[in-house]
């Protein structure tokens, strides 16, 4: 009771504060509302005091945004094939180039081919009743996902050629 006491009479007890709001024009034209005037120009605008009515600002309006009109837009013509941006190669150094590219490839598809098989003959090995090599089977099964997903990349590049 005496706690009741002692909150209803700190709450009375605090003075009203109070504040006024006024409205500084910009330069660039509108205003700015502001606790403290920045100008000889502000113009008080509302007294706010601690428990009186909310503020309604009726003199500061915004301004309307300009109503925006959809403009025609003209539709681009296709790309053309060739383009004087790019370099050209002769088809002597295109071929050497696609050649290359093909090494690396078939290079790239034995590589993965070779681990994918070691990768199953470590899961052929796990011995499944061994608690911590049953744990590794999941890992291995990942893998290899990622090496068919490899190969079958690879192929598809292959067939591009």
């Amino acid at each position: 009771m005496r706690l009741l006491a002692i909150a209803i009479f700190a709450f009375f007890s605090v003075p009203v504060a109070g504040a006024q709001l006024y409205a500084c024009p910009k330069a660039g034209g509108g205003s700015t509302l502001t606790s403290t005037p920045t100008s000889e120009d502000c113009q008080l605008q509302q007294s706010i005091k601690r428990g009186a009515e909310r503020l309604k600002a009726q003199s500061v309006q915004p301004k309307q945004a300009p109503k925006l009109v959809p403009t025609q837009t003209k539709k681009k013509p296709a790309a053309k094939k060739s383009s004087k941006k790019y370099p050209v190669v002769s088809t002597a150094t295109q071929k050497v180039r696609d050649k290359k590219r093909m090494e690396i490839l078939l290079y790239e598809l034995e590589k993965e081919e070779q681990q994918q098989q070691a990768t199953r003959e470590h899961m052929e090995s796990i011995n499944i009743e061994i608690p911590k090599q049953a744990e590794l089977l999941p890992h291995f099964e990942e893998k290899l996902a990622i090496h068919s997903q490899n190969i079958i990349a690879i192929k598809q590049e292959l067939a591009r050629l």
